[in-house]
């Protein structure tokens, strides 16, 4: 199965955040809820889960929505094991949680803090931000 989406989404954040003055480390095992973490001289490390959104809903009768799962997703064939196919996300998994909206070019970040617990988050640019990079700007400020 191809992970082209992901990996697309992957290498824009790699982009955007070394044009934004972060250097990336990448974990060699994708065995791990961190995709990336990144770094300014001088400030601590922030772990990043990066996720694609998926449009649900397409113009011209809906209102364009995309979602993106807030958990780990097990492929079908681990289903026969008897753990569950979804695991949400736990509290210091990650700091960051990035969604790429590639229809729009824009990029919804979340704070890990506020959005644990849920199963999905929806964006709509109607109604939501996105290219939020301040998060990460204040994310050295607000965090011991």
């Amino acid at each position: 199965m191809s992970n082209t989406s992901g990996d697309i989404a992957e290498t824009s954040f790699l982009a955007e955040v070394y044009r934004r003055g972060y250097k990336a480390y990448l974990p060699f095992s994708h065995d791990t809820r961190t995709d990336m973490v990144i770094k300014r001289p001088g400030q601590r490390m922030i772990a990043v889960q990066i996720k694609k959104g998926t449009l649900q809903k397409a113009e011209p009768h809906l209102a364009q929505v995309w979602k993106a799962l807030v958990g780990s997703a097990k492929s079908s064939n681990r289903l026969g094991n008897g753990k569950p196919r979804f695991t949400k996300y736990k509290i210091n998994a990650f700091d960051v949680l990035a969604v790429y909206i590639q229809e729009e070019n824009k990029w919804v970040l979340h704070r890990l803090d506020d959005i644990v617990g849920k199963a999905s988050i929806r964006w709509n640019k109607d109604k939501h931000i996105s290219d939020n990079w301040d998060l990460l700007e204040n994310y050295n400020t607000t965090t011991p």
